[in-house]
């Protein structure tokens, strides 16, 4: 029998406790396995997506927040959904996937979206803007850019976005950089605070930018009426008509809007504004000149059948406009007709849009997202899409 050197033997006395514990890291150690499918919300399965040009963060769920508020179709006819509590939603067919702050949504207070010039999207929320690659979100922070506009100038390519609607400045986004700019003084502002000192809230605040077929900018404010800028000089509209209901309440100045003809729709619907190319100064503004036209048939007094102050406004390629007229529903100018769309008691038609089909959607805000069957305005949910296809 050979001998085994008294060398080896003491070796493998130290070997053999390493190759056990060895042989115990090895049994430890994680193995690539399938990724577990996610648990939605309502604790049916889901999974994240992985097909083609779509991010894989998000779970699929099976249906949407109650809290709807906008939507958007991007070019591939693809549906996002924006929601006041519970994120944003993609619904591509069957299939419906929830984003929120913990995919890198900057908030989950969704309040608009819209199409970045690339491709992607961009989601204004409460806590910030979220741009959308398709694969990722990335937080946008605007860079201040004060009350000095001389080395800008309007252009198709600029993207302009209210990060928090009549609390603060415009911002606008060139497809690299998101710019916060001041407005300058209104002519009224000096007055307003006079006679309003303490108002808790800002007058100057935007609540609508509206780029006209001229490529001027108008904003819409929360009491001190309208600003257009051309590039070179900021010229304003104040009409307390605008701004102040009949009955006393501040509706402010929340929606701007040029149709076909080039007259513009400003706030209420008594009457529409036919702009000059001139302006006239008074101590020290630039003020707009302007002929008021007839606006929507029989709505020429404060009691008129088709009188109401609207949120916003969407125009179809044959000129049919939608305004969204907070508790009085939706109105459709056709034609020189007006018709009328009921909204449920109690519930205000904040936004309008348009999308490719020709659907009609309505934001409510606390109501939700309403959609027009027919006659009738509808509160949203998933079945609305398929049921429309």
């Amino acid at each position: 029998m050979m001998k085994i050197p008294a060398t080896w033997r003491r070796a493998a006395w130290i070997l053999l406790p390493l190759t056990l514990i060895a042989i115990c890291l090895l049994a430890m150690a994680p193995r690539p396995v399938a990724p577990p499918a996610l648990a939605s919300d309502d604790g049916t399965a889901s999974g994240r997506i992985a097909s083609e040009g779509v991010s894989l963060l998000g779970h699929v769920v099976s249906e949407v927040g109650t809290d709807a508020w906008c939507i958007h179709q991007d070019p591939d006819g693809i549906y996002w959904l924006g929601c006041t509590e519970s994120g944003l939603y993609r619904i591509d067919g069957e299939q419906i996937t929830n984003y929120t702050e913990a995919d890198g949504l900057a908030g989950n207070n969704v309040r608009g979206i819209i199409g970045d010039g690339a491709g992607g999207l961009l989601i204004t929320t409460g806590k910030g803007l979220s741009r959308f690659d398709g694969q990722r979100f990335s937080l946008i922070e605007p860079v201040d850019y004060g009350d000095d506009w001389s080395s800008l100038a309007p252009g198709p390519e600029q993207i302009w976005l209210i990060l928090d609607p009549g609390m603060n400045d415009p911002c606008m986004f060139d497809g690299e950089t998101l710019y916060r700019l001041q407005l300058p003084p209104a002519p009224g502002l000096e007055a307003y605070r006079r006679r309003f000192p303490n108002p808790g809230y800002d007058p100057s605040g935007i609540y609508t930018i509206h780029p006209d077929r001229s490529g001027k900018v108008w904003f819409g404010t929360v009491s001190l009426g309208a600003c257009r800028w051309d590039g070179r000089e900021f010229s304003w509209l104040y009409e307390d008509a605008l701004v102040n209901t009949p009955g006393g309440g501040n509706f402010g100045l929340r929606s701007i809007f040029e149709d076909r003809d080039g007259a513009f729709w400003i706030c209420n619907t008594r009457q529409r504004f036919a702009i000059s190319a001139d302006t006239r100064q008074e101590d020290g503004f630039h003020h707009l000149v302007y002929d008021k036209l007839p606006g929507l048939p029989d709505a020429a007094t404060d009691n008129a059948e088709h009188f109401t102050y609207f949120a916003s406004v969407a125009e179809d390629p044959d000129g049919t406009l939608w305004l969204a007229c907070g508790t009085d529903g939706v109105l459709q100018y056709e034609s020189g007709n007006v018709h009328s769309y009921a909204i449920d008691k109690g519930v205000f038609a904040m936004s309008i849009q348009r999308d490719s089909a020709g659907r009609t959607w309505v934001g409510t805000g606390e109501h939700g997202l309403y959609w027009l069957d027919g006659e009738t305005l509808r509160a949203f949910s998933a079945d609305s899409l398929r049921s429309q296809r």
